[in-house]
């Protein structure tokens, strides 16, 4: 994975305009996701624009940005596509909108924890043994030594809680908690 992990990373390194997706009916784990990236990025001093087919639900308003995504855009404004939990290809339904949305150039960086997922982009991190795309994350952001911070751990932490059945499903192991009592420290 560390493999990919630094390819996602060379591809995020060139780019300034980056256009972040979360799967239709958003839940917790593609929303902490998608909003982690944008505060990483937004750090990095790089112009970012979420994106998700459906609004997301009132419930999620602890989130930090989750009022800011939406719904169109001009994709001929990015240089680099991240989707994230999106465990199929039709599962963001933009392609329905714009219907060269998988045949453009612009690269696609697929973070997913689906076993279904059929690795439609350019990078595709995706491992079915991790509890969340969150899991993911987290992973990759100690790969990259990136400071997380509280609001990040706060949306990483989401994802875990949401995609773990408040840690209740079979996913839930030593490793995630370990995670979640890591960025609990950190301020989640």
């Amino acid at each position: 994975m560390e493999k990919l992990y630094d390819e996602a990373k060379n591809l995020i390194n060139k780019a300034y305009n980056i256009l972040i997706i979360s799967h239709r009916n958003p839940d917790a784990d593609t929303l902490g996701a998608a909003i982690c990236f944008k505060i990483l990025f937004d750090k990095e001093g790089k112009k970012t624009t979420l994106a998700c087919i459906d609004k997301p639900k009132s419930r999620f308003s602890f989130l930090p940005y989750v009022d800011s995504f939406v719904n169109e855009f001009d994709m001929s404004l990015f240089d680099l596509i991240i989707i994230v939990d999106a465990g199929a290809s039709y599962m963001t339904n933009f392609h329905l909108k714009y219907s060269d949305f998988f045949k453009s150039s612009i690269p696609i960086v697929n973070i997913d924890h689906h076993a279904s997922n059929d690795n439609y982009g350019k990078v595709n991190i995706v491992d079915d043994h991790c509890a969340s795309t969150t899991v993911i994350l987290y992973k990759m952001f100690k790969h990259w030594d990136v400071n997380i911070d509280e609001k990040m751990a706060t949306c990483l932490l989401a994802g875990i809680y949401g995609d773990t059945g408040s840690f209740m499903h079979s996913n839930t192991n030593s490793n995630v908690f370990s995670i979640a009592s890591d960025l609990m420290q950190k301020g989640a």
